[in-house]
């Protein structure tokens, strides 16, 4: 903690008289005006999501082969090219903290995230959680059948496809 606050103290004392707090302000602002694009004017609720095998375990078991990013699991499980209406806030990880958190960013089992959002966009968003055939599709676009009979007919027709 010492150490970080001599790198503030230090990164205030090469920088011009109130650059750091313009800096923040304007992250604040730019964080705010990101959510009520997403969310509306309502005030939106919080959630923090840990990507485990517990909490989240179709996130972890696909980040055991695949990355995802945090942008691709807060797009609308329906519609991947529809954001959910929610922003990630923090990430942590090892202990790392993250102030909104770049959506190109890849997850990792062990990481919490927290999100701000619409009840509706947080809903949607824990829903993915459990369900690998929807991580999938966030991460790929690829609709995966869930059901036996449709993983049959799917099967069939891409063989067909190939052959063909």
């Amino acid at each position: 903690m010492k150490k970080l606050l001599r790198g503030i103290a230090e990164f205030r004392r090469t920088r011009p008289p109130g650059y750091v707090e313009t800096f923040l302000q304007q992250a604040a602002v730019r964080l705010r005006d990101e959510l009520l694009q997403r969310c509306g004017r309502a005030v939106p609720e919080r959630e923090v999501l840990t990507i485990n095998a517990a909490e989240a375990p179709a996130v972890a078991r696909w980040l055991t082969r695949h990355e995802l990013t945090i942008g691709n699991l807060l797009r609308h499980p329906d519609d991947r090219e529809v954001q959910l209406a929610a922003l990630p806030l923090l990430l942590i990880r090892d202990g790392v903290k993250t102030l909104a958190p770049d959506p190109e960013t890849a997850l990792a089992v062990g990481d919490q995230l927290l999100v701000a959002g619409s009840p509706h966009g947080l809903a949607d968003l824990r829903d993915a959680l459990f369900y690998v055939s929807t991580v999938e599709y966030l991460a790929t676009g690829q609709v995966v059948p869930q059901t036996w009979v449709w993983r049959r007919i799917t099967h069939r027709r891409r063989r067909a496809q190939h052959a063909g």
